[in-house]
């Protein structure tokens, strides 16, 4: 179990940190929005992918879905507090790069191929259309790249374009995912990664319910 151990360690130290930052210069740098709880003690609202978070900071640091309170899974809330921390309100640009062009790229992109790049292609390769379906639902629009292609914003200012071409029978289905040059001032490479995986499993999960 030593990788809980880890996710439950970054928790905690995140979880630290988030206690004694200045809540209001980190709302503003991550387009996020500072709340109040019933007992006068702060909490942040947060978009994260089409689900609205609330990050409790009292009596514990805690990250649930707004509407039930229920605790979002462990991976989730790091990347959530990550976000938070790391976020350094630079703007979006139309500058795409892909993962290898990110700061660290090259050492985390076999972890990249196997959590995000891989599925994305096996799931959708073969019906790209089916990605513009399942986009949909997390509110993507179309980013009229390759043969299918659809542009999400999983966190307020981390948008990710996800690009498949279908192939034929001389070449195999490919995919890509691109993003603003800026992520790197918003999460750190192996959260990035981790977040592209995040968001194609449940691009994959909506596509199980599709007729």
């Amino acid at each position: 179990m030593a990788r809980l151990d880890d996710f439950r360690e970054a928790f905690r130290l995140a979880a630290e940190k988030l206690a004694s930052v200045n809540l209001n210069r980190l709302c503003s740098l991550s387009g996020s929005t500072l709340l109040e709880n019933a007992d006068g003690g702060p909490k942040i609202g947060l978009c994260f992918i089409h689900d609205e978070l609330l990050i409790l900071t009292r009596p514990e640091v805690e990250v649930v879905r707004r509407q039930t309170h229920e605790p979002i899974p462990l991976a989730e809330k790091i990347i959530v507090l990550h976000y938070l921390l790391a976020a350094q309100g630079e703007s979006l640009g139309n500058n795409l790069v892909t993962f290898r062009e990110v700061p660290g790229g090259a050492f985390y992109y076999p972890a990249f191929l196997k959590r995000a790049r891989d599925p994305l292609v096996r799931v959708f390769g073969g019906e790209p259309e089916r990605l513009l379906r399942c986009g949909r639902q997390l509110d993507a629009e179309p980013a009229h790249l390759g043969d299918a292609s659809v542009r999400l914003m999983p966190l307020p200012r981390i948008p990710l374009t996800f690009v498949l071409w279908k192939g034929d029978e001389e070449f195999a289905p490919e995919a890509t995912i691109l993003f603003d040059r800026s992520v790197g001032s918003y999460l750190p490479t192996e959260d990035i990664a981790m977040l592209s995986g995040i968001v194609v499993y449940r691009l994959i999960r909506i596509n199980q319910g599709l007729s």
